[in-house]
């Protein structure tokens, strides 16, 4: 994990489950920019041009917790949580990207939390949100409203397209249109009907992803 404005509140969160450390190793409150830059491997240069509050960090930052801490996903969050902007006068409180990263891609999500609701939630926010991002990543579910990157790209929410972060999620909205299709055309023809008119792994992949899945069982080193 890779913490700026919560402070290594998620790290806290975490360690508060018995048994732990045998998902979590590698955590860091990576509060000021020297410290991105010299234990996370954040470019200077990233943060003159987008400055530590932006998508681009969030994405170094959750890379360098996944390389340094050697884990399975790395975690990277910043943002501002009040009660002032301090030096970032162009952004507003409340504002906070919260990243994962794998060995093959980054995920970036962009929040505007309340600021009147106060610091202590905006921090909070920021931490049940991660561990939800987390959560869909482990059980391969969608995101929303987020953006995956290729390790390779620049993780600019301002300027890159959108790209899907889940096939099931494609699947799903097939499923949606197949049932319409058959439903409007040959009337109900049952559950059995659109499983034959579906690829069968395409199928158990939707009802697996339905069925109640144990956390237990799909999880992965942060």
């Amino acid at each position: 994990l890779a913490e700026s404005c919560t402070g290594g509140l998620l790290a806290s969160k975490i360690t508060e489950v018995d048994g732990a450390s045998q998902v979590f190793e590698y955590g860091m409150a990576a509060y000021a920019d020297w410290v991105k830059e010299s234990s996370l491997d954040v470019d200077a240069a990233v943060i003159r041009k987008y400055t530590a509050v932006s998508s681009v960090a969030a994405a170094e930052m959750a890379k360098g917790a996944f390389e340094n801490g050697q884990a399975d996903i790395g975690i990277g969050i910043t943002g501002l949580a009040g009660p002032t902007p301090g030096e970032y006068l162009d952004k507003p409180v409340g504002l906070v990207y919260i990243a994962l990263a794998d060995e093959e891609h980054v995920i970036v999500k962009k929040f505007n939390f309340p600021a009147e609701r106060g610091r202590q939630y905006i921090r909070e926010m920021c931490v049940k949100n991660a561990l939800d991002m987390i959560r869909r990543f482990v059980l391969g579910l969608v995101i929303d409203d987020a953006r995956q990157f290729d390790d390779n790209q620049l993780a600019d929410l301002d300027r890159e397209k959108p790209k899907n972060i889940s096939s099931l999620g494609v699947q799903r909205t097939l499923l949606t249109i197949l049932c319409a299709v058959t439903i409007l055309g040959s009337g109900y023809l049952g559950i059995n009907a659109i499983k034959q008119k579906l690829d069968e792994n395409v199928y158990d992949d939707i009802k697996t992803t339905f069925s109640t899945t144990s956390l237990e069982s799909n999880t992965k080193e942060i």
